[in-house]
């Protein structure tokens, strides 16, 4: 899936969800190479990003998908939606973008600050030639944090240590679900 013009393009799903919807408007909140193209039910296509062909600023989708009576009642109006511009994806939420010319792993996840900040803690690691940079850019009003990982050093240390802290944050976030779930069973 691969465009000259547009770079890698990641569909992040047929009926995506509200944390997905949440998660591609923070990404495209803060990474200006970034757009998304929403597909409508009614085959309407909009382009929300920073460029000349966006009909709609991140700015305003943000806040627009930040607004529960938005997610209420609109987030059903939205049939696909897809991510455009990345340099490379790595997975489903896990891109590759290139700003200045270093390549940053960049993701969202809805875990809280002090989760994410654990998890960092556990399963991040530099070697002794190489480090790994992780910064974080909490989104009170998606509520979301976005990930953004570089480092110095070879590609595949940098890649395999945003998969492995990607694929960490996946898995908190699939206990944190089941644990609500099962929560949820007992209260019954």
């Amino acid at each position: 899936m691969r465009s000259r013009a547009l770079g890698v393009l990641m569909r992040i799903s047929m009926a995506p969800s509200v944390d997905q919807i949440r998660s591609a408007a923070a990404l495209a909140h803060s990474t200006a190479s970034l757009s998304l193209k929403i597909i409508c039910m009614d085959g309407t296509e909009v382009i929300v990003g920073h460029g000349n062909e966006a009909r709609v600023n991140p700015c305003h989708f943000r806040k627009l998908i930040g607004d529960e009576d938005f997610t209420a009642r609109g987030i059903e109006l939205i049939s696909s939606l897809v991510v455009i511009g990345a340099s490379r994806v790595l997975g489903p939420g896990l891109m590759c973008v290139e700003n200045q010319g270093l390549e940053h792993y960049r993701f969202v996840t809805m875990l809280d600050l002090d989760d994410v900040m654990s998890i960092l803690e556990n399963c991040v690691e530099d070697d002794e030639e190489e480090v790994f940079e992780v910064s974080l850019l909490v989104d009170e009003v998606l509520d979301a944090v976005l990930i953004s990982a570089t480092g110095s050093g070879s590609r595949s240390f940098i890649e395999e240590r945003a998969l492995t802290l990607f694929e960490a944050c996946v898995l908190a976030e699939i206990d944190r679900d089941l644990t609500k779930i099962s929560d949820l069973k007992s209260s019954l």
